[in-house]
């Protein structure tokens, strides 16, 4: 630190004595990380050499901690293997990295909140990011990954402000909140080495437009594209088995989607508040799921899971369905009337939440059903009428729930 004070004296001092000419670089700290060795020069570039791996640090004891505020420009030296966890983190003042060949992997946190930086090559032979690597570098705007990374870690990417992204076909898997928010995102190319996307990765991503998942992925996880809301086109591949809870929630850019014949689990939600979506569609041969007019059922239509929030107009529901699942006819803001068949015996949660211009229910089954949760959370009861056999009026008026709608007549 002395040195650096002798520094900052020598430029006052020139700056009192009228001095005009450009001071040459020079190396104001020096010292030793592990078996390599780095040098600060005057100008904020911190270089680091050597042969070997860079030690991982905890949070802030890096040995140029320090000069976490000068520090400008970081140079990674040929035969470093890793930049060790933490190395960087909060140095809000560099703007420029360089990363040698010669790295393999990018450990946790190395470059978290470096705010200033805005472009980065990580080179051919990096193999992983590591957590956090890059998180809440805000001023990150382009990012060109290696074609020998197999892994992005957790929150890789989080906040930053990438306009595009292309994930190589090296990657085998994307973590979990790996580009959470990245809010100006507008073009993502996944390799078709993918197999897994990793839960809300690309969650509040709101310019993003158009994704392909390739035909490597088998799992998307829980809310990999909730809050996409200018999301138009979604093409999901053929070897996608299981879609998780809120995967595409409040998607409201969306208008169909079409589920390929291998996928066995639909999560919760995972196309609720899509409020332009008026098609979900199965493809024939698919063991699990059906659809029909573009509401998503179980295979034998039995359950009815998701009707597309941008649906208009009136539904009567098939008479081979039994149960109406959790948040069915969620937000179907434009629903203005559903018909209830008498097989219909399980109403679950918040299955008409939201539904405002839903004006008239009718329910043909003669006993009320036990609805299981708040079916009607955020619904107007007393706005609409509820239609029922005659002879079940008075059971539907003393029934819990039920009796709380304002006008109850015969169907």
């Amino acid at each position: 630190m002395k040195k650096l004070f002798i520094f900052i004296f020598c430029g006052l001092l020139c700056v009192t004595t009228g001095c005009r000419k450009k001071q040459p670089s020079v190396v104001i700290d020096s010292g030793t990380t592990g078996e390599l060795t780095w040098t600060l020069s005057s100008d904020g570039t911190l270089t680091i050499s050597g042969t070997g791996e860079m030690p991982d640090y905890s949070h802030y004891y890096s040995p140029w901690n320090e000069y976490q505020d000068y520090i400008t420009n970081v140079i990674i030296g040929d035969g470093i293997i890793s930049i060790g966890s933490n190395a960087f983190l909060e140095c809000k003042k560099i703007n420029s990295v360089t990363i040698s060949s010669s790295v393999i992997s990018i450990g946790h946190e190395a470059f978290e909140g470096c705010s200033r930086l805005t472009s980065v090559t990580i080179p051919n032979s990096v193999t992983s990011i590591g957590n956090y690597a890059f998180s809440r570098c805000l001023g990150l705007t382009s990012i060109t990954i290696g074609n020998s990374v197999e892994s992005i870690g957790n929150n890789a990417f989080t906040h930053c402000r990438l306009t595009s992204i292309t994930i190589p076909s090296s990657v085998i898997s994307i973590g979990n909140n790996a580009f959470y928010e990245c809010s100006v995102l507008r073009s993502v190319t996944i390799g078709n080495s993918v197999t897994n996307i990793g839960d809300f990765a690309f969650f509040g991503c709101k310019n993003l437009t158009s994704v392909t998942i390739p035909n490597s992925v088998i799992s998307i996880g829980d809310g990999v594209f909730s809050f996409c809301s200018d999301l138009t086109s979604i093409t999901i591949g053929n070897s996608v088995t299981s879609i998780g809870d809120y995967a595409f929630w409040y998607c409201s850019g969306l208008a169909s989607v079409t589920i390929p014949n291998v996928v066995t689990s639909i999560g919760f939600w995972a196309f609720g508040n899509c409020n332009g979506l008026t098609s979900i569609d199965v493809d024939n041969s698919n063991t699990a799921y059906s659809s029909e007019d573009g509401v998503l059922f179980n295979k034998p239509k039995t359950a009815l899971i998701q009707y597309p929030a941008g649906k208009t107009g009136t539904y009567t529901i098939p008479n081979s369905v039994t149960s109406i699942g959790e948040g069915a006819f969620v937000n179907c803001t434009s629903l203005a009337s559903v018909t209830i068949s008498n097989a219909v015996t399980s109403i679950r949660w918040w299955t008409f939440q939201g539904c405002s211009d839903l004006v008239e229910i009718i329910n043909e089954n003669s006993t009320p059903q036990t609805l299981v949760g708040d079916v009607f959370f955020n619904f107007n009861k007393y706005a609409c009428t509820l239609r029922v056999p005659e002879a079940s009026i008075e059971a539907y008026r003393k029934a819990e729930v039920w009796k709380d709608f304002g006008n109850i007549v015969a169907i």
